[in-house]
């Protein structure tokens, strides 16, 4: 875990300042393109559409009930198959599955899967997801479900989305993070419980997000997450930035971020990036390069591989 800026003074007021707060686990944000394999998954534990199933995409535009402009994707595509919805991130391809899907099924996954709930750890009481709201077991706004499923009205941390990631390592096991192993007092030793492992998916089902998440980064031009040597798999996330008097439009602020595995194939690492506010607007561009530099140095220098240079 590292957050930057980091903190240099002692002053109650630099300890307070927000640009100081500890961001992987208590700093809330949109999680945008993220939770888009999530939605596959649920569709395909569900059998409600085939992994390799095509699309209409509508040439990159769909309209959303409550929302007086239409959504657009910045790939614009007539038909698109899975793979390509996620590889390209498609908002319109992510909505018609989760309308196949059906909005409340999706809700209910998103809330177990831990796409916005925060593992503690001991160092502070991590801030509270928020998913769209329910009465009566049901979602109030269908305008909110259908942009959850590309990551708006709702909010996590990195550290929740991350978390949620290690089930595309682990077959489908979610291992939620822990800091202390054990406590040792002298001749006394205490083992602390390991993070909870929970299922999430079917083996079967991680099976068909894997190449899902490598065709991110290696289909088409060379990606800025890619690593010489060997395949990684991830996903992109860019959002519009909350900003108090601002709301989500009167500003171009964004957050950027990319979660992913390496290597693809027997990961050994989820790393998840997030920027807040880059001068690139998009993941791809602005965290991709990041989760390179720190997938590279964990792959090199601690697991021992032997890869190029970067």
């Amino acid at each position: 875990m590292a957050s930057v800026p980091m903190l240099n003074g002692t002053e109650r007021a630099a300890r307070m300042a927000p640009e100081f707060q500890e961001r992987v686990a208590f700093y809330g944000y949109d999680l945008g393109s993220t939770v888009k394999p999530f939605v596959i998954a649920k569709a395909l534990e569900r059998k409600t559409i085939k992994p390799y199933q095509t699309f209409e995409c509508d040439n990159g535009r769909i309209v959303i009930p409550g929302k007086r402009r239409p959504t657009f994707d910045h790939h614009k595509m007539d038909k698109c198959t899975v793979t390509e919805i996620i590889a390209h991130s498609s908002n319109v391809g992510v909505v018609k599955i989760g309308r196949i899907t059906g909005l409340n099924p999706m809700r209910q996954y998103f809330e177990r899967a831990g796409l916005t709930r925060t593992p503690p750890l001991g160092i502070g009481r991590p801030p509270r997801g928020a998913l769209p709201r329910l009465r009566h077991g049901r979602l109030i706004s269908r305008t909110d479900g259908e942009v959850m499923l590309f990551g708006y009205a709702l909010r996590g941390t990195l550290l929740s989305i991350t978390s949620a990631y290690t089930a595309f390592a682990n077959s489908g096991v979610r291992v939620n993070p822990f800091l202390v192993d054990r406590v040792v007092k002298g001749d006394l030793e205490e083992v602390l419980p390991r993070g909870k492992r929970e299922r999430l998916m079917s083996a079967e089902t991680v099976d068909h997000i894997l190449p899902m998440l490598t065709a991110v980064v290696h289909q088409g031009d060379r990606h800025p997450a890619s690593i010489p040597g060997i395949q990684v798999g991830g996903k992109t996330g860019t959002s519009q930035k909350l900003v108090r008097g601002l709301g989500y439009q009167g500003h171009r602020k964004r957050y950027a971020s990319f979660v992913g595995l390496a290597p693809i194939k027997n990961p050994r690492y989820v790393i998840g990036i997030l920027i807040d506010a880059p001068k690139d607007r998009y993941g791809a561009v602005a965290a991709g390069p990041v989760f390179r530099q720190v997938a590279h140095f964990a792959l090199t220098r601690v697991a021992g591989m032997n890869l190029p240079e970067l």
